[in-house]
């Protein structure tokens, strides 16, 4: 044995001094690498489903928020897939909007709306159905958190005038910009009314006017009968005209007195003074 031999220690039951220094078992790292991407990760189906809680930020760096925190939740209704295929490609890019969901009457927007939550129905006004008319009084009946703006192409004292008083919150034409439609949507949003000028020029004329009856000749006949209770067989019989004109006369005196069905119009004709009480 050497001197240097015998100044070494004894490796037997030593550990090797060549190992590296103890580190964490790969297991554990492997395990709490695991636990960092769950932690730091929310899953993607999760994302999905709380889709319009997500803030976006703005190039600025700060985040968009609708009122109440979060994006402004819009269902649209119109009958014309392009129409709502253009809409919501131009609407899902607006950072505090998301569409959750299209209908293409109104029977299914009012499907949709207890399971969707919509803030906004975005709706036209001609549709195959139930009119458009009648659609907005029974959202602001049964869901009265939820606003409706029309989006048509009438801008005519017979289906503005019907459609405030049925409750839309705004009522805008198809020739309106795109920047202009979602400030639209959102002054709604917070509580704001917007009116297309072609519309408020409308509604101003008509407060400007005396009151006049709305119905023509005709129709003003063809309510009289109705608020004396007679079926539109009578009706036709006592006019001679065919049932399928006085139905026609009755859609049309619908939508000019914004009422949904003949008692509302009896009512009308009653207060009115068309027929004695």
């Amino acid at each position: 044995m050497t001197a240097d031999q015998a100044g070494r220690p004894t490796r037997t039951g030593q550990p090797d001094r060549t190992a590296q220094p103890d580190q964490p078992d790969r297991a554990g790292q492997v395990d709490r690498a695991g636990q960092l991407d769950r932690a730091g990760q929310v899953d993607r189906a999760e994302q999905l489903d709380r889709v319009g809680q997500i803030d976006q930020p703005d190039p600025a760096g700060q985040p968009q928020h609708a009122v109440g925190g979060g994006p402004i939740r819009l269902l649209l209704c119109d009958d014309h897939e392009m129409v709502r295929t253009g809409l919501r490609t131009f609407l899902e890019l607006q950072d505090d909007m998301v569409v959750v969901g299209e209908a293409a009457t109104a029977e299914q927007a009012l499907a949709l709306i207890p399971r969707l939550s919509p803030d906004v129905v975005l709706m036209d006004l001609i549709l195959p159905g139930m009119p458009g008319v009648e659609a907005v009084r029974r959202i602001r009946a049964t869901h009265p958190r939820v606003k409706v703006v029309a989006l048509t192409s009438y801008a005519g004292q017979d289906s503005v005038l019907p459609a405030i008083r049925a409750g839309v919150s705004g009522y805008l034409l198809k020739d309106v910009g795109p920047a202009e439609l979602a400030e639209a949507l959102r002054s709604v949003h917070r509580g704001g009314a917007p009116l297309h000028p072609q519309v408020a020029a409308t509604v101003l004329a008509q407060v400007a006017e005396p009151a006049r009856d709305p119905l023509t000749p005709r129709e003003s006949e063809v309510l009289r009968l109705v608020a004396r209770g007679l079926s539109n067989r009578l009706i036709a019989r006592e006019l001679a005209l065919s049932e399928k004109t006085v139905k026609a006369h009755l859609s049309a005196i619908f939508a000019k007195l914004g009422v949904a069905d003949r008692t509302q119009a009896a009512l009308y004709a009653v207060r009115s003074g068309l027929v004695a009480e």
